[in-house]
């Protein structure tokens, strides 16, 4: 397949180049990934690469070496998306696989952005942001995604290395309204747009980017001030590629992030150590000519393969493209839909609600990387399998590093909730530690206790352990 595109279904707009920041006046749902430390040792020879992961087996749990095999075999793609995570490990001096899967899908989403569409008229943009400790390599990636881009002669994709306000965004978007922004030291990025002393235009950033991610297919129309005006832009598509630290990254979240929709958004990759480092083969930063020529085509299609006229509608923000199902495909979607709607843990709910959309542009990125014009049940199983392990560690890294500090009157609904979804039982030893950050103070649990105990909600059971008793909270029936 080749993707068409020419002046009547085109969407862009013209464009002018921008290196660096984006200020005000030049105008400007997480898939979470979490693989433990992965040493990628590079075979540079015959133009073949092998991925073995060195992990101490007698330490680590046999779900934990299940899990990181699952998410090794996940690297392993067909078409242009493994061709790029292929050139990305094999230049790299600290090669990641994990890190070059992520991006691979947003060069390939930036490239097919606004052209076309999957089978459920979804986007190809993505945020994607790689977390792994300082010194793993995170840069490379980067560097790549500039390269690949200008490869493919799409240079003004290439976005700002970081924002300093909302209105910035929008003007960028107003002159390229495909971008890419690959931001190094993402968490500190947010946590500057976060900050209690952030100003009005940079903590209205992440506003603008929960919008950003879900506009398909429409006129987006910006807000507008008193001395702004608002401006439209027809069917925006910003990507996101940024790197951090899993500390900064989740450290600089506010948790209403959570509830708002905004982490959900993302599509995370997550290493949580540095693999050996290595010396690449001389010429090896040079993008394979079958990879550059793939990503030509891909992103400016021959002349004989442009659409009919009157193809398109709706003034020019109607796919050029729009995928179909493959035999099946259909049916593995929708049973993902269903099954994370089955989701009973609130938060949890919260972080997975996106995880079926994740799933399908992840899939159409695939298969359109592989010239499909159809989303084919290892295109969406794939897609699926990444979604679903993104969000289990986007949970994950929520618990491990935010701190969701409850208020009193939402303690004691809190606590019956997590005794119902431990079966009813939950030992005292347990139910603090499940707290140690979401509280700052313990006597506010004891507090809680007691009144659930007093309300007759909950009961406590003595239980014999070690020569001493140990208390248990069971829900009263």
């Amino acid at each position: 397949m080749t993707l068409p595109c020419n002046d009547e279904c085109s969407l862009e707009t013209p464009t002018t180049t921008s290196g660096g920041h984006a200020t005000a006046r030049q105008e400007h749902n997480a898939v979470i990934i979490k693989i433990d430390p992965i040493r990628t040792e590079i075979r540079r020879n015959e133009g073949t690469t092998s991925a073995q992961t060195s992990a101490s087996i007698d330490t680590a749990s046999s779900e934990t070496i299940s899990r990181r095999s699952s998410l090794e075999e996940l690297t392993y793609v067909p078409g242009l998306v493994g061709d790029i995570v292929n050139f990305i490990v094999n230049s790299a001096r600290r090669p990641n696989r994990l890190l070059a899967l992520g991006a691979a899908v947003t060069v390939i989403g930036a490239l097919i952005g606004r052209r076309v569409a999957g089978p459920t008229k979804s986007a190809t943009h993505l945020y994607v942001v790689a977390l792994a400790p300082t010194g793993a390599g995170k840069q490379h990636p980067i560097n790549c995604i500039a390269n690949l881009l200008a490869g493919a002669g799409a240079r003004d994709l290439v976005g700002p290395i970081s924002f300093t306000s909302s209105q910035a965004i929008i003007n960028e978007l107003k002159e390229r309204p495909n971008l890419l922004c690959a931001i190094d030291e993402f968490g500190g990025f947010l946590k500057r747009i976060s900050h209690e002393n952030a100003g009005h235009y940079e903590a209205d950033i992440t506003a603008i980017l929960r919008s950003l991610w879900g506009w398909c297919w429409s006129w987006y129309n910006s807000y507008a001030a008193a001395k702004t005006k608002s401006v439209a832009i027809a069917c925006p598509a910003l990507s996101i590629f940024g790197t951090s630290t899993p500390e900064n990254f989740y450290e600089a979240l506010q948790i209403e992030d959570i509830g708002n929709g905004f982490l959900n958004r993302f599509l995370i990759l997550e290493c949580s150590g540095r693999s050996a480092e290595s010396d690449p083969l001389p010429s090896s930063d040079r993008i394979p000519s079958s990879l550059e020529q793939g990503l030509k085509v891909l992103f400016n299609p021959p002349m004989r393969e442009f659409p009919p006229d009157g193809s398109t509608k709706l003034g020019g923000v109607q796919p050029c493209v729009r995928l179909s199902w493959g035999s099946g495909a259909d049916s593995v979607y929708r049973a993902l839909s269903q099954n994370i709607e089955k989701e009973i843990r609130p938060q949890h709910r919260d972080l997975k609600s996106r995880v079926a959309e994740m799933a399908v542009r992840l899939a159409t990125i695939r298969a359109a990387g592989r010239g499909s014009t159809e989303v084919d049940c290892a295109d969406i199983e794939w897609g699926r399998d990444l979604a679903v392990a993104s969000a289990e560690m986007l949970c994950d890294g929520v618990e491990r590093y935010m701190a969701n500090e409850l208020q009193f009157s939402k303690i004691c609904p809190e606590i019956l909730v997590r005794i119902r979804n431990n079966g009813g039982r939950m030992a005292r030893r347990d139910v603090l530690r499940s707290f140690q950050r979401h509280v700052k103070r313990g006597v506010d649990i004891d507090a809680a206790l007691r009144h659930l105990i007093e309300a007759e909600q909950i009961e406590v059971e003595q239980i014999p352990a070690n020569q001493k008793s140990r208390k248990v909270y069971k829900l009263v029936e």
